[in-house]
């Protein structure tokens, strides 16, 4: 008798800790991980029950003409490179050709970027070097100025920049541990746009990236 009590007081206990556990949904980044509480005899089967799901919308703050702005950005997925992101208004994402995507200012197609996902095994040197050749020859009068950049959310950051008149140009290579990109940023002097895409690029997630997690 007293132990069918202990067995009833601990089964009470576990429909307690599955009851307020159900739904639990917590922030990670600009995303939310949700856990569904399985049934009672499938309780070992709890972290295959673990699904990401991303936020419908996320707040960015960018600097444009010395200013700080922030807006809300809405989650677009791209089937091209099967990824998705958050994307500020006025912007749009659209498909280049395969394996290139661009993500344009509405008011300016001549403002955009150039969204490019790598293959984890890139050969980097050979990257770069291609890339010089081709801004080189269509800017023949500026030299592309290599810096690297410090950034927490990107472990390992280099870019490509070119000043031609009232044109920008920067090539950004993305070496992180989780994403490897190219980002080619087209802006001009007066509407520098390059924070804005950035900020959006900081955004973007592999798809079975987030099956993995």
């Amino acid at each position: 008798m007293f132990l069918q009590l202990i067995k009833l007081c601990l089964l009470a206990l576990l429909v307690i800790v599955l009851t307020s556990c159900n739904n639990f949904i917590y922030n990670r980044g600009n995303y939310t991980k949700k856990i569904d509480t399985p049934e009672q005899n499938d309780i070992n089967d709890t972290q295959n029950m673990i699904r990401l799901v991303r936020i419908l919308e996320q707040n960015l703050s960018y600097e444009m003409n010395n200013a700080t702005h922030q807006k809300t950005a809405f989650l677009k997925y791209n089937d091209n490179q099967n990824y998705s992101m958050y994307v500020l208004p006025d912007y749009d994402l659209i498909v280049e050709e395969p394996a290139k995507d661009l993500l344009y200012f509405s008011k300016n197609k001549a403002i955009f970027m150039r969204i490019e996902l790598l293959s984890d095994d890139i050969d980097w040197n050979l990257l770069k070097k291609s890339t010089y050749a081709e801004l080189t020859s269509l800017y023949n009068k500026a030299n592309p100025v290599e810096t690297s950049l410090t950034d927490h959310f990107f472990e390992d950051t280099s870019m490509y920049e070119i000043h031609s008149g009232d044109d920008i140009v920067a090539t950004y290579f993305i070496n992180d541990p989780n994403i490897k990109l190219k980002l080619t940023m087209n802006a001009k002097t007066k509407e520098d746009h390059r924070d804005a895409f950035y900020q959006m690029a900081k955004t973007i997630m592999k798809e079975n990236q987030m099956e993995k997690e």
